[in-house]
């Protein structure tokens, strides 16, 4: 059995190769996978798929969100001149 540390490591892992599987062929099922791998890293973070989806939401409400197709591409303050 892996201890906690190693355990969320290896997801780390698992999480990457997902990503990569996602990437070479764009298979959308691979997204399930995915998901998958981080509703576990979440419950090794202690908490539960309700509350990370309440997270994903305020973040979302606080700094918008992907439906509009838009993307941000930095978010580090210019310097006032």
């Amino acid at each position: 059995m892996l201890g906690e540390a190693e355990y969320v490591a290896r997801l780390d892992e698992k999480l990457a190769e997902e990503l990569a599987e996602y990437r070479e062929g764009w298979v959308v099922e691979e997204l399930a996978d995915i998901v998958e791998v981080i509703e576990a890293i979440a419950a090794a973070r202690g908490l539960t798929w309700t509350e990370f989806e309440a997270l994903r939401e305020a973040k979302g409400r606080e700094r918008g969100g992907f439906p509009a197709r838009l993307l941000l591409v930095s978010s580090e303050e210019q310097p006032q001149t």
